[in-house]
């Protein structure tokens, strides 16, 4: 099995690029590497950093590059802010993983990917696009589990580069809890930017403006409950084309940069304006119902 790791960023995070690649590429090269796994390494970047976050737009140009210019079996959803301290596995185990080091990350086989439609390119901002990509999963009957809630996941240690002051004890549970009553026994370890020393992390936090507004968040949680509300027919027709087939991958910039270990070309970088990538004219038939 062959890895894709897309990781999904924007210049608006650009300060956690830095420590994420010098620390969880060693990881990878640890995990998927020493036991013969190849794996591709991927930023997915969106560069109109002045409009909303297209969390699912990035979603699925980084998949896609995976899948059809990378010939990837499976591939792994991760942002630039959580950096794998232990316990991580991104080797495939024979199913599909939801809720992968955060709510909205993913471990996908190719054949998933597709048959689900990719993510919903009219969600924006990052916020509730996960539980609709997961009602799409449950719609075509595709399993996943919760990565979170296995023996894995509950025994694994993540630095959140987003937080530099949080106790990790309420960071974890808070973060993995949503309001749930958790303990730290019961889901993964986070710990923020400082609580481990030796990782030497000087990273300020960003403000998650343009990320997760209110306002995006709202509208994301209408559109998934408007989708669910859709007949069988409507509803396939819906995910069919909201989601990676109104991606023109003619329009990504495909570049590679230089492996800060190895010195060699292997990480891939492929660069959008999301209203230059995203093409409604790629369906011909431009009703949703």
């Amino acid at each position: 099995m062959k890895a894709g790791v897309v990781t999904l960023y924007s210049e608006n995070r650009k300060n956690y690029l830095a420590p994420y690649l010098h620390h969880t590429l060693p990881y990878l090269d640890d995990n998927l590497g020493k036991i013969g796994v190849d794996y591709e390494f991927i930023i997915s970047e969106q560069t109109n950093n002045s409009d909303p976050y297209n969390f699912n737009l990035n979603f699925n140009v980084g998949f896609l590059y995976a899948f059809e210019e990378l010939n990837c079996d499976y591939a792994i959803l991760v942002p630039p802010d959580q950096i794998p301290v232990s316990n991580v596995d991104y080797k495939w185990k024979g199913y599909n993983e939801r809720c992968f080091t955060m709510y909205g990350g993913y471990k996908l086989d190719k054949e998933s990917f597709y048959k689900s439609h990719g993510g919903n390119n009219f969600m924006l901002g990052w916020g509730w696009q996960d539980i609709e990509y997961y009602d799409r999963l449950k719609f075509y009957d595709i399993f996943s589990t919760k990565w979170y809630t296995t023996k894995e996941g509950i025994n694994s240690a993540i630095i959140d580069l987003e937080y530099d002051t949080r106790d990790y004890v309420e960071l974890s549970t808070s973060k993995w809890g949503q309001g749930r009553p958790v303990t730290l026994d019961q889901v993964p370890t986070i710990y923020n930017s400082t609580d481990l020393p030796e990782y030497n992390l000087d990273v300020t936090p960003y403000e998650r403006t343009g990320w997760c507004e209110h306002m995006l968040l709202d509208g994301n949680k209408l559109i998934a409950a408007l989708i669910k509300d859709l007949d069988k027919k409507a509803r396939n027709r819906y995910y069919e084309i909201s989601g990676y087939k109104r991606v023109d991958m003619e329009r990504v910039e495909k570049c590679t940069i230089t492996h800060p270990h190895t010195n060699e070309p292997t990480i891939h970088n492929v660069k959008y304006n999301s209203y230059h990538v995203y093409n409604r004219d790629l369906d011909p038939n431009r009703n949703l119902v």
